[in-house]
């Protein structure tokens, strides 16, 4: 009884007195801006409940770095998994019964992060906020977190265009993006990607696409090579475009007559995180990257992200690539395209504003690793396309990492490398053999996992740390020292590869077994 009536108070002042949110226990500020409606009618809230127990990243970063990239995903995923599991237990017990009752519902546990996401009504948040387990519960509602591509034609002119291109490419001639990182030597040196998985965290993907049709990850409980984190269900489809774009970059294998991927013949994981109007959550997109993680995804390829995050969202979303780098995985994401109106050291989008697992010398200014390589856009001259987001950034007033101050001091020197972004030719989602041009560092950020999965392909043991150093150090056109306009240059997969000490090129006619990793807990 003295439940229920504590409950009803709580609403109460939930409904009289919105100011209040700020000042009660581990609810975050971010809870302020909840519609009134969901207040006075008691709907369900969606939120995040971060766990104050964390798994000390410093101290598994010392557990696997000696390790090989299969011994450290295994040893993350197990002790994280354990972990979570061993600190949700009476927070989960209590939720499960919540559900059963109708208190709360769509319980989600993570583990690459201590944190539980699920939709309760405001009184019920605010009584879960009591709990010393609890360090804060942050507002997980849908917003565009698409890096918007720009495009360069419109839907008239391209319909007419595509057949031409069909026509005209019918040899399958690599697109100019792909030519101009100079992934062609590559595939003449037996390096194609074979082998390596690149989880594509976006739309969804259009697998129907015969440029991908031979390149899809095969799982027996993922009929559809992935999965959809937007409405649960195993249907990857992407129903925007901009994920099979994306995927086309990365491994498009010239099928329809445009080859369009830097590394076609790796592997495409679908991971739909973002609804068709290029809405996402905090939820979508963790448990997207906890399932490539767990499921064996060598590199993942990230063209979305929050503008201006909130600390809770950065502090969580840092420590989620933080741990997917300890697993041995790494990042190609994109900055974003607010560049012709720059904010520094806000311009940036989350989580393409996480450092580096390498640390540039030019970025004197010490700090914390994560699994991102952050990636601008370059247009056709290799200059700087002008709406390509410019830093650095400052993860100065996020705790627990605090570090890269802004000023007086230079920040976090992010893009860490540039790509081709402008007028980039790629697939289609609504044909399957069509394909569309576009721009956008949304486009740039494939590229560079495509170049990445040359590099694994070379040498399949090849670290986050060492394929991040390469890419930066072997970059062209590249400033006096890095900046945060053009990092440390354009990528150049010629010269990456090359430095990569690797083994012998594989048989071509041979297309290794994708990898197949644990089933995913909370899927």
């Amino acid at each position: 009884m003295k439940q229920h009536i504590l409950s009803f108070l709580l609403a109460l002042i939930a409904i009289t007195n919105l100011s209040a949110i700020n000042n009660l226990g581990g609810l975050h500020p971010s809870l302020s801006n909840v519609s009134e409606d969901y207040l006075k009618n008691n709907k369900m809230i969606p939120v995040v409940i971060e766990l104050t127990d964390q798994y000390d990243t410093l101290e598994l970063y010392q557990e696997v770095i000696n390790l090989s990239r299969t011994e450290r995903r295994a040893h993350t995923v197990n002790t994280l998994q354990q972990y979570s599991i061993e600190r949700q237990s009476d927070l989960r017990d209590e939720l499960i019964s919540m559900e059963a009752v109708g208190l709360v519902k769509n319980v989600t546990f993570l583990w690459i992060v201590n944190a539980i996401c699920l939709q309760a009504s405001y009184s019920t948040l605010q009584e879960l906020s009591l709990r010393n387990d609890i360090a804060t519960i942050f507002y997980d509602g849908w917003e565009n977190l698409l890096i918007s591509e720009l495009d360069d034609i419109d839907d008239s002119r391209e319909n007419g265009i595509i057949a031409t291109r069909n026509k005209n490419l019918a040899t399958g001639s690599p697109t100019a993006n792909v030519t101009r990182i100079r992934a062609p030597q590559v595939w003449g040196q037996g390096y194609r990607g074979e082998g390596v998985t690149i989880a594509v965290l976006d739309t969804g993907v259009n697998y129907n696409h015969r440029d991908l049709v031979n390149n899809l990850w095969n799982h027996p409980n993922y009929p559809n090579h992935g999965y959809n984190f937007v409405s649960d269900t195993n249907d990857p489809m992407d129903d925007n475009g901009h994920g099979t774009h994306c995927a086309g970059t990365v491994a498009g294998d010239g099928t329809s007559g445009s080859q369009t991927g830097v590394a076609p013949n790796a592997t495409i994981m679908a991971i739909k995180v973002l609804a068709a109007n290029g809405s996402g959550n905090y939820q979508s997109t963790v448990s997207g990257i906890q399932f490539s993680v767990e499921n064996g995804a060598d590199i993942l390829s990230i063209s979305l992200g929050w503008r201006n995050a909130n600390e809770a969202i950065k502090r969580s979303i840092r420590q989620t690539m933080v741990n997917t780098m300890n697993a041995g995985v790494v990042a190609s994401v994109a900055v974003g395209n607010e560049g012709r109106n720059p904010n520094v050291p806000n311009n940036v989008r989350t989580p393409g504003n996480c450092p580096a697992p390498w640390q540039h010398p030019d970025q004197t200014l010490q700090g914390g690793q994560s699994a991102v390589v952050s990636v601008g856009a370059t247009d056709n001259n290799d200059r700087r396309a002008n709406f390509s987001s410019i830093g650095p950034v400052t993860w100065s007033n996020v705790s627990p990492f605090n570090d890269y101050p802004y000023g007086p001091e230079m920040g976090l020197l992010v893009p860490d490398v540039m790509a081709p972004g402008v007028n980039i030719n790629s697939l289609r989602h609504d044909n399957n053999t069509g394909y569309r041009t576009t721009s956008g560092t949304s486009m740039a950020a494939p590229a560079v996992a495509g170049i990445m999965a040359l590099m694994v392909s070379k040498d399949p043991h090849i670290t986050p740390e060492e394929v991040s150093r390469i890419l930066e150090e072997t970059a062209v056109n590249s400033p006096e020292s890095k900046n945060g306009t053009f990092g440390s240059g354009r990528a150049d997969a010629y010269n990456a590869v090359e430095e990569v000490v690797g083994t012998t090129p594989p048989n071509q006619a041979i297309r290794p077994t994708p990898q197949v990793g644990a089933q995913f807990i909370g899927s």
